[in-house]
């Protein structure tokens, strides 16, 4: 590639404009950093939906292939940052404002900094590289190398990479002024994915696709509700034929299902799920947590958005809650218990345990290993003053209870609720080599529900009862 040589492309006077002339031109050097008609807003910078972030990614690829077929080395490149922007309604929209580096230009010693072009209007449109510095035409559009002051269309910023000289020249002089024809010129002004642009104007005009993000109470709401009417929670693995994802049926009724406000209790949930989310740390070896922490977005005012696309995993917040206030109740029960545990055992070994009134309750329940004849149960429990009692049941462990209309139900010991042993012999006594506990080993143990149980269930089987007439008659009207 030539160097450019001044003798053979000389310039004209600035007296005596487009006249070329065997002389240097005079014209003064001009301030290329604060042209009146300066573009407002950044060519470089716009917004696109949170959505369309691949889409973009494809585009700049396109246009990097263009450039390595012109054989120009630099590449676009571009950075994102997510926020949340509400339109008229208050419906959040995620969105990625996007800064596009143009690669830069530069031939010989000249390197190119921006292009400008003059609308009909007569404003001056000013495309900036990537070059780290930002510069504005002349609002005149002379050209630096031809001193000829006219109505151009587009003009180029060039700067001297060695003397550091700022140049204006015009799109028809650039071959004569660097003495070769530039390539590459087009990647200057190349809106790349200026078609997936976020337009505000049509989103508040209602003439846009729908929005891409919940308010992350809102969606907390609708699961909490959805989950009140099925009686459940279904996650997507979870489902199968006859059993939709809750996420699904929360997306499509929606505007229903948020239609009332929520009520204290639903409040109360919603807000300690969003503490509980902003109190989560996650490391890296429970990848669920890490990412339900990312599924929400706080907006400028500090609430939670959630895009579209992960609303599902969002939803699946409040079973986790759940599971994590279970978890811990838990836990504390346990570490109660474990204050009150007597280091001694109860009743001796060979003693019958029938007609002696005990109700335990059960601390823990854990199957065993199955060595070909049923998996055993390993369970612990604990009188109220503080003695462990230890049962390993090999067979069935729940009694069938009759209730006071003849109706009929399987009782079943459960961790934390307690039981009624009507039947059973003291084994041994032992030492846990697991935690050291004092327990008074039992066999052959019968259960019952205690008498609090028994009435618990009553009154839910009369319930409903109650609403089976209900329906009933309201059938029948």
């Amino acid at each position: 590639m030539s160097a450019f040589d001044e003798a053979a492309h000389p310039r004209g006077q600035a007296t005596n404009a487009g006249q070329f002339r065997d002389k240097v031109n005079d014209a003064p050097d001009s301030a290329l950093d604060g042209g009146a008609d300066a573009d407002e807003p950044d060519f470089n910078t716009w917004t696109i939906p949170a959505d369309r972030l691949l889409d973009l990614s494809k585009a700049v690829e396109k246009e990097n292939r263009r450039l390595e077929r012109a054989g120009i080395e630099e590449r676009f490149t571009f950075t994102h940052e997510r926020r949340v922007w509400r339109d008229e309604n208050g419906t959040p929209w995620l969105v990625e404002d996007i800064n596009l580096n143009r690669p830069r230009i530069a031939v010989g010693n000249w390197q190119f900094l921006a292009q400008h072009e003059k609308t009909a209007a007569g404003a001056i449109i000013t495309h900036q590289t990537g070059a780290g510095e930002r510069v504005a035409a002349d609002p005149s559009m002379r050209c630096d190398h031809c001193g000829q002051f006219r109505s151009r269309q587009k003009v180029f910023t060039l700067r001297g990479r060695e003397s550091g000289e700022m140049k204006q020249i015009g799109s028809n002089c650039l071959s004569l002024f660097l003495g070769t024809r530039p390539e590459g010129l087009w990647a200057m002004a190349r809106e790349v994915g200026a078609e997936l642009r976020f337009d505000e104007d049509e989103v508040t005009s209602g003439a846009s696709r729908a929005a891409n993000a919940f308010d992350g109470d809102d969606l907390m709401l609708a699961t909490i509700r959805q989950v009140e009417k099925d009686g459940e929670y279904v996650s997507r693995s979870n489902a199968g034929y006859a059993r939709v994802p809750t996420i699904d049926k929360v997306k499509g009724e929606f505007t229903a299902l948020v239609s009332e406000p929520a009520s204290p209790v639903e409040a109360a949930e919603i807000a300690a799920v969003n503490a509980w989310i902003g109190s989560l740390e996650p490391g890296e070896e429970d990848d669920y947590l890490q990412n339900l922490v990312s599924a929400f977005t706080r907006d400028e005012d500090g609430v939670l958005v959630v895009y579209s696309k992960h609303a599902g995993l969002a939803a699946s917040a409040i079973s986790s809650y759940r599971r994590h206030v279970a978890r811990e109740a838990e836990r504390a029960a346990k570490e109660q218990l474990a204050k009150v545990k007597l280091a001694e055992f109860a009743f001796t070994p060979g003693e019958s345990l029938k007609g002696k009134d005990l109700e335990l309750t059960v601390v823990s329940m854990r199957e065993g290993q199955d060595y070909g004849y049923g998996a055993p149960t390993h369970v612990t429990l604990m009188d109220e003053a503080g003695h462990v009692f230890y049962w390993k049941s090999t067979g069935y462990m729940s009694a069938q209870v009759e209730l006071s209309d003849g109706a009929g139900y399987h009782f079943m010991p459960t961790e934390g609720g307690k039981v009624r042993i009507t039947g059973g012999t003291v084994k041994e006594h032992r030492v846990s080599d697991f935690n050291g506990d004092h327990e008074t080993v039992i066999w052959r143990v019968k259960v019952a529900p205690t008498a609090e149980t028994v009435a618990q269930f009553e009154q839910e089987h009369a319930q409903d009862l109650a609403d089976t007439r209900a329906r009933r008659a309201a059938a029948d009207r």
